[in-house]
């Protein structure tokens, strides 16, 4: 039927995806390897489900990659997108973000979780990290999380987590070699 030639005519078809992954991820990235997605002020809605698409193509990006690209996803107010509570958030946000803490590592795709509510965090996707960065934790159960994911030998490191100074912090974990106080 020539009324449907302009859906199927090859000369008007175009692949661009790749390049729109590419200019999503910076791939290559021309001397700017990072790309920051700012999304206050957009509806929950709207975030979560960004969230979710931007989550997956990071992962597959990574695992078509075959490892010769590195992606770090990161998370800010990350108990937003994975609650501790399993009937609160969106779904395919909190599966997309856990694939990428279990299995992202052996693709080269990793995840930053930021959050002043580690208490709210799954404890699912909060067990897969292995790189802390503490800062001043006042409730008792966000401080607890921490001190069981530190060494025994490094937990008074901890005790002056509730009196933290502005911009100090407290690292522990694969990504240090020994637990420090920073500024």
């Amino acid at each position: 039927d020539p009324r449907y030639r302009f859906m199927f005519n090859s000369r008007l078809i175009e692949d661009t995806i790749h390049e729109t992954i590419g200019n999503i991820f910076r791939v290559p990235h021309h001397g700017r390897p990072v790309t920051c997605f700012e999304m206050a002020g957009m509806p929950s809605e709207v975030v979560n489900s960004v969230c979710s698409v931007l989550a997956r193509l990071a992962f597959d990006l990574a695992l078509w990659s075959e490892g010769r690209l590195r992606l770090l996803f990161l998370c800010e107010e990350a108990h937003r997108y994975m609650p501790a509570d399993p009937r609160l958030g969106f779904a395919p946000t909190r599966h997309a973000l856990s694939r990428i803490a279990k299995e992202g590592r052996k693709y080269g795709c990793y995840l930053g979780v930021v959050t002043q509510r580690p208490g709210e965090l799954d404890p699912t996707i909060l067990s897969q990290c292995s790189t802390f960065f503490a800062m001043r934790l006042a409730n008792e159960q966000d401080q607890a999380i921490i001190r069981s994911a530190i060494a025994d030998s490094s937990a008074s490191t901890l005790a002056f987590l509730s009196s933290m100074g502005q911009r100090e912090a407290i690292a522990f974990g694969e990504g240090v070699a020994t637990t420090m106080r920073m500024k």
